[in-house]
């Protein structure tokens, strides 16, 4: 069987001296670029939003998150392209093991996404309300009809035609292994209608683990993107079977399974 071939979407820093100097010696001046490019972001987006649409704000999303893997010396590379449905919706099912994963699906993805964020996220001064600009959905999951009036909202981004991310597992892994699938996601595609997409993250977690704001060293980050999982047919009975049938493809697209 053929590999899928990969393409490198973005380059780190060269030579090498220099992203070795950007990680271990000049990553508090980093965070300090990055936080003025936030704040930049959120002057461009908050506004904007009021004149036009998420999906065309998308871009000012993707240039601060380029800006942030330069920094942090990450070089992005993806396989299983193919697999993407370019013309359709579908709900993006990923791992999450490193606040770089955001950034890097949304380098990595040619088409904008619209992230389910909880609710700890959108409470950030100024990520925060950049996050609600580019039309992310903020679930609060103490609240379950909040909840279920966000999950209307991404109902009805999908069904518009948009990719919705779904960080399944509901927070960052904390040993970097694969947990437990949370079912919301799988919910929103058997409603819909679409195809679930299962995508693995690699390399984003030894870059910048989870707990800490320094990141460790520069290095590859890898997004595999698996075949589509269809949900033709499936009812909301289905929604456990298709949860474990999607950890599964993650899991062996981690080298987990």
């Amino acid at each position: 069987m053929t590999e899928p071939a990969a393409r490198t979407v973005q380059k780190a820093p060269r030579p090498a001296l220099v992203r070795r100097f950007l990680v271990r010696v000049a990553w508090p001046f980093s965070w300090v670029l990055v936080g003025l490019a936030t704040v930049t972001a959120a002057v461009i987006l908050v506004p904007a939003r009021f004149v036009t649409t998420p999906d065309r704000l998308f871009w000012v999303l993707r240039a601060w998150s380029r800006l942030l893997l330069w920094l942090l010396g990450a070089e992005l590379v993806v396989t299983g392209e193919e697999n993407l449905p370019l013309d359709g919706p579908a709900v993006i099912v990923a791992n999450h093991s490193s606040h770089l994963d955001g950034p890097a699906l949304g380098v990595a993805l040619p088409r904008p996404i619209f992230f389910v964020a909880k609710k700890e996220l959108a409470r950030i001064p100024v990520f925060g309300q950049a996050l609600v600009a580019v039309g992310s959905i903020i679930v609060d999951r103490g609240s379950g009809e909040k909840a279920r009036r966000q999950m209307r909202l991404a109902l009805e981004r999908i069904r518009n035609g948009l990719w919705v991310l779904v960080f399944a597992e509901g927070t960052r892994s904390a040993d970097g292994r694969l947990a437990r699938f949370k079912k919301g996601g799988f919910h929103l595609a058997v409603d819909a209608g679409v195809p679930v997409v299962p995508v693995a993250i690699r390399g984003a977690r030894e870059i910048l683990p989870r707990g800490t704001a320094r990141p460790r060293r520069p290095g590859q980050i890898e997004i595999a993107v698996g075949e589509p999982i269809p949900v033709d047919g499936l009812a909301r009975a289905d929604v456990p079977a298709l949860a474990q049938r999607a950890h599964d493809a993650v899991a062996t697209l981690l080298g987990e399974g």
